[in-house]
């Protein structure tokens, strides 16, 4: 299926009418999802009852299913996985997220990608990710182009993509952390330029690397230079600023990196970041 397909419903709608991604688990996600988790439950079923009930009960702890499953019967590990399947089809939307962002992590990437394609069919605000502790997980939805371009800049192996995929992970998996994710997007900027600003440094912090660049601005430049004011190395400085300084609360810490900020504000953060790792990482920004 196309992911740009909307509904007749919808496109019947001024745009401005449209419904956007759904949260929680639409009423038309639900069997499909209820499918893809049964998959690795018939695997384990057909090896044995034993591995069948170790999944399920697997699944029942990590998910944190409540009330538990119902293992009852004569076949109980099977009417386990029933209960687990009606839970998915009729139970809360807290229990079908949280066994889905077990499942993503542990199983097989086909069936990551299967996933994926199953909420971006449905117009879920949920895709999958990787979260802040470097694991798949389910994470929420962001727009295709800042998608993109974070999936450049969090794609290495350095110290700043580290930082940058954690502070992905805090500000859009299933419980989100505001204020980790602004911390560690600045530790991303930090990790990524105080190498090329400020690399004698030993105790630098991104507030070195703004004074450096607001004090010898002229031994630095940038790809893109326009002809008028400001310059670009002025616009960079001003973009560092604006991350390092914006709405912290300091309550003693020795650097100012937010410690109080809002979900939005973290948000908006952790994009301009992306932009500034991207930018220092290329070589976009350099030392003349």
């Amino acid at each position: 299926m196309s992911d740009d397909y909307l509904p007749l419903s919808e496109r019947e709608k001024p745009e401005a009418d449209r419904v956007g991604l759904a949260d929680g688990v639409p009423p038309w996600l639900r069997s499909s999802i209820a499918a893809w988790v049964d998959v690795p439950l018939e695997a384990a079923y057909k090896r044995s009852s034993q591995h069948l009930g170790d999944l399920v009960r697997e699944i029942e702890r990590n998910a944190r299913v409540s009330p538990g499953l119902n293992f009852s019967g004569s076949f109980p590990e099977y009417g386990a996985r029933t209960d687990l399947r009606n839970r998915i089809l009729n139970g809360t939307e807290e229990t079908t997220l949280n066994v889905v962002d077990y499942l993503v992590r542990v199983i097989y990437p086909n069936a990551r990608n299967k996933m994926e394609a199953i909420l971006q069919e449905g117009g879920s605000a949920w895709g999958v990710g990787i979260r802040g502790d470097g694991k798949y997980g389910l994470v929420k939805r962001v727009p295709a182009a800042l998608q993109d371009l974070a999936n450049q800049a969090t794609g290495g192996a350095q110290q700043h993509h580290k930082y940058l995929r954690k502070a992905w992970g805090e500000a859009y998996g299933r419980e989100p952390s505001p204020d980790t994710a602004y911390k560690d997007a600045v530790r991303a900027v930090e990790a990524v330029s105080i190498p090329i600003v400020t690399p004698s440094q030993s105790r630098a912090t991104l507030g070195s690397v703004i004074a450096e660049l607001r004090d010898n601005g002229e031994d630095y430049a940038t790809r893109l230079s326009p002809s008028a004011e400001p310059d670009s190395v002025t616009v960079v400085r001003e973009m560092l600023q604006l991350l390092w300084k914006s709405q912290w609360d300091r309550h003693g810490v020795e650097d100012d990196i937010p410690l109080t900020v809002s979900q939005k504000e973290a948000e908006d953060a952790l994009s301009l970041a992306v932009t500034l790792v991207r930018w220092f990482d290329t070589g976009a920004i350099y030392r003349k």
